[in-house]
């Protein structure tokens, strides 16, 4: 069992013309390593916004992301069609999707209006590319008891339930406004998250008791059911999670018929060190599960901030690559080895422009593209190795005829190789540089749309 309080003083704060925004987790700017997440949240982000002020237009991909307005109004706009606003006791959900372009700002322009404070928070759903939809539930008279209520859910046991739906089967958010002496049973889950929006509270966890103020924040893990008392009027903010960001359903006992458990992915390339097939199995890794854990919170957190849908992504300022350059030892064993054994033609070889006696040569290698050497005579360069800045390896498409036919002259030269999933060949041309021969077709990669 662990509980860590966060001040609400103590969090990271960004502030722009009209708005104060104070951060649970590493945002934005605000870059810090160590607190990236707890449970399946990566954003709870408490928001004051000036009348008239807001987000203008902006766009999301596939997050989840859940609002609760504590006072004044807040009003949503998104490119799907749907608006609306939002007040206290009104709960809005937006599912991002496949890309959605939104804006949200304080719907009160009279600067005599009050202010308006929000928590918002981000989670990435279970499924990625849905169409963009949005849904606010008043919860107002529900909330009039002072108990916990179900705002946001993607929990089977809540289906039906008082609140939004929610894109992400291990998780709910339960909002309660108890009076001064009120005491709360919160629900048991591996992961909870407290945070006090307003008033004074504690928090018993066990024998340990926790004082909470306006803004506070505790992160529960394997709590148990903690009891939570108001000193004063006081809005609490709960989140409930059965499983924490990269967990697989085995690292815990399955929960209520919940659904799907989100995972995260990572590929690292094989080194080619020797002739193998290799199918499945587990993933190559030189890092912790806590650190790929942690990459892969960040690769979230990138692919909602920039990754659009086809139709909202901007246009390219590019033509594509003129060539790709690379050094070699030798001109002809590098002519041989990409001629005879790869395919690919050489197409032109004439002096390098910027060293007397070296030589530039072409190879084409499909579809208008080119793979470009050149040698430095008179210069020892070191052999291959990985540097920032440097080349990983080379990816060429070719058909799948074309994949077994190297493949063949790889095995009648003796040469080292590794096939990963039945469509790639990694290997190394004459300079130790890695090269990957693969034969799904140019803008698909493993499955995934890449164009």
């Amino acid at each position: 069992m662990t509980v860590e309080v966060r001040r609400g003083a103590d969090r990271a704060t960004t502030t722009t013309p009209g708005i104060e925004t104070r951060h649970a987790f590493s945002f934005g700017t605000h870059h810090e390593p160590g607190n990236t997440h707890h449970g399946l949240l990566l954003a709870h982000n408490e928001d004051r916004i000036a009348p008239g002020a807001g987000y203008d237009t902006h766009t999301h991909r596939d997050t989840e992301i859940v609002t609760w307005v504590v006072a004044g109004s807040l009003a949503h706009a998104d490119s799907a069609g749907h608006a609306g606003v939002l007040h206290p006791g009104v709960v809005g959900r937006m599912s991002a999707g496949r890309g959605v372009e939104h804006s949200e700002r304080h719907a009160e322009t009279d600067h005599d209006a009050p202010e308006l404070h929000l928590v918002q928070c981000w989670l990435v759903p279970d499924e990625p590319g849905a169409a963009p939809d949005h849904e606010q539930r008043d919860l107002s008279a529900a909330l009039a008891s002072g108990g916990l209520v179900v705002a946001a859910s993607g929990l089977a046991r809540d289906a039906g339930g008082p609140g939004v739906g929610l894109g992400v089967a291990s998780a709910a958010l339960h909002v309660a406004r108890p009076s001064a002496g009120r005491s709360l049973t919160l629900h048991g889950a591996p992961y909870l998250h407290v945070h006090l929006a307003r008033g004074t509270a504690t928090l018993d966890v066990g024998a340990e008791r926790h004082p909470l103020g306006p803004g506070d924040a505790a992160r529960l893990r394997d709590a148990g059911r903690p009891t939570l008392t108001a000193t004063t009027d006081a809005e609490v903010l709960v989140w409930e999670m059965h499983e924490g960001l990269g967990e697989e359903t085995s690292d815990r006992d399955q929960h209520d018929e919940q659904g799907a458990i989100m995972t995260t992915e990572q590929t690292v390339t094989p080194d080619p060190t020797r002739a193998e097939e290799h199918e499945g199995g587990d993933k190559s890794s030189l890092i912790s599960e806590d650190e790929r854990r942690r990459l892969g919170e960040e690769r979230d957190r990138i692919r909602s901030e920039f990754l659009y849908s086809r139709e909202n992504r901007p246009r390219s300022t590019g033509q594509g690559i003129h060539h790709t350059a690379l050094i070699c030892a030798d001109v002809r064993t590098t002519v041989e080895w990409y001629q005879n054994l790869a395919g690919f033609p050489v197409t032109v070889l004439f002096e390098n422009r910027d060293l007397a006696g070296s030589t530039h040569f072409f190879f084409d290698v499909g579809n208008g593209n080119h793979l470009a050497f050149f040698d430095l005579p008179g210069v020892d360069p070191s052999p291959y190795q990985e540097v920032l800045g440097g080349l990983h390896h080379l990816a060429i498409s070719v058909s799948e005829e074309h994949w077994h036919q190297i493949k063949a002259r790889l095995d009648e030269r003796g040469a080292d190789y590794m096939v990963e999933s039945g469509t790639s060949i990694y290997t190394a041309d004459p300079d130790g540089t890695r090269v990957e021969f693969i034969h799904d077709p140019l803008g698909r990669m493993y499955g995934h749309d890449t164009m």
